[in-house]
């Protein structure tokens, strides 16, 4: 775009000066009399040719900004969707992360619940085991088996979470 205008700058100067031959022409042929009439018609053309080409120059010169400034524009437009793409995609990069992450929340939540309820059904089944007899006669027996039972189940409990084992 630069050298489009240094040429519209190259002919306007080239007009300019055109126009300065033609003036001299003229002065020229007025002062020859009679015999610089043909000087002063050819003055008067090479000045008809000079604002035909000022005229050209001007209309070229409006045409190269309209289309100087359709290219910036266009310029814009393109950076814009390039940009707006790149948003685009981070957008959709992010919510595949989070739907991923909430996937294996859900997983986390299910295994959770399936470890509860296996935990759950492990110490009833223990505690089962602990209770006392229908058979047993005495209170004390009773109570000594009880805390056996409370120590062993609590030592079961404890080594099983260790170990990970139900």
């Amino acid at each position: 775009m630069k050298e489009l205008d240094g040429l519209t700058h190259v002919l306007e100067q080239v007009g300019n000066a055109n126009n300065m031959l033609a003036l001299n022409t003229s002065i020229e042929a007025a002062r020859a009399g009679e015999t610089g009439l043909g000087f002063g018609v050819v003055a008067r053309e090479l000045r008809t040719l000079v604002q035909r080409s000022r005229g050209a120059v001007a209309d070229a010169s409006g045409k190269m900004s309209a289309m100087k400034e359709s290219i910036e524009a266009n310029l814009l437009a393109a950076r814009t969707e390039v940009h707006a793409q790149a948003e685009q995609a981070s957008i959709e990069r992010l919510l595949a992360e989070v739907a991923a992450l909430s996937e294996a929340f859900a997983a986390v939540g299910a295994h959770r619940r399936t470890s509860a309820r296996s935990m759950t059904g492990t110490t009833r089944s223990r505690c089962r085991s602990c209770r006392p007899s229908a058979g047993s006669s005495s209170r004390m027996s009773y109570a000594s088996r009880s805390r056996e039972s409370v120590s062993q189940w609590a030592s079961c409990t404890v080594s099983s979470t260790i170990s990970g084992t139900p």
